[in-house]
């Protein structure tokens, strides 16, 4: 398996445990100060000046999105030296499209999370919320940035999306999804009988997890014959949905319609 240039990182300094994971030590070594101060329009920047740089995170963030705002600038400085990068708080979910907004957002989750430390968690059918906080405190890395690199990473079907009301604003399905542009795409705004809509209305509190029906989900021909396990989780920005497919029988049987040719959902 190929190392990543943080997982080549992490060695070089012999970081083998979460706690010793600590991104302003690793940005010193590279030549690069961290400085904090209040940013206006964005959530940190990187300056470089020949062989060394500065990294400027916003001083008002929180202590999480602070250490993944300076891991995604330490993954500017690794592929894009010499050049100045600004980066507002919605670079830090670019997941999916291949720019260079992508490849810092995954260097700073190998760097932060690296997969050798993460053990059997990459390998459960059902991806639950009481296994994202207890990823998320161990690693002191935020619920979102733990919930995409479980699904990312996970062995079986699963999918992370974010919910600002009831309209979606992101979705991140991993490899062993579909392809939307094969016809299986994602609901954009969120349906009743879901948890993530009890959460939306007031029915939950902070949140919840249930097996539902995959139509709730899934805009599919035969969606509604199958189920899928839904776990969502409600702060002050929105509301984050992990799915996962434990039966995989909607997945494994939507690949064997070979049915293609639906515009991309992304």
């Amino acid at each position: 398996m190929k190392t990543t240039k943080a997982e080549q990182l992490l060695s070089e300094l012999k970081i083998d445990s979460p706690e010793k994971i600590d991104p302003v030590l690793i940005a010193n070594h590279l030549n690069l100060t961290v400085e904090y101060e209040e940013l206006e329009g964005c959530e940190a920047s990187l300056f470089s000046m020949g062989d060394s740089g500065s990294i400027i995170v916003k001083s008002s963030s929180n202590p999480r999105r602070k250490r993944f705002s300076i891991a995604h600038e330490i993954g500017h400085w690794i592929f894009d030296k010499g050049q100045v990068t600004q980066c507002v708080k919605s670079d830090l979910h670019r997941w999916i499209h291949g720019n260079k907004e992508t490849s810092a957002n995954k260097f700073a989750s190998d760097l932060l999370l690296p997969k050798r430390m993460l053990g059997n968690s990459l390998h459960v059918r059902k991806i639950t919320l009481d296994l994202i906080e207890e990823i998320s405190e161990k690693f002191d890395v935020s619920i979102t940035a733990t919930a995409i690199k479980l699904v990312s990473e996970s062995d079986f079907p699963a999918c992370v999306t974010f919910f600002f009301g009831q309209s979606r604003q992101w979705i991140f399905p991993n490899k062993h999804v579909p392809d939307a542009r094969d016809g299986f795409t994602f609901v954009k705004i969120l349906q009743d009988g879901t948890v993530a809509k009890k959460l939306q209305s007031g029915k939950l509190t902070s949140k919840g997890g249930a097996e539902e029906n995959g139509n709730l989900w899934v805009n599919e021909s035969d969606a509604e014959n199958y189920t899928l396990w839904e776990e969502s989780f409600k702060s002050q920005y929105g509301i984050l949905t992990v799915l996962s497919w434990p039966k995989q029988d909607q997945i494994i049987n939507f690949l064997s319609k070979d049915e293609g040719g639906a515009e991309s959902d992304f």
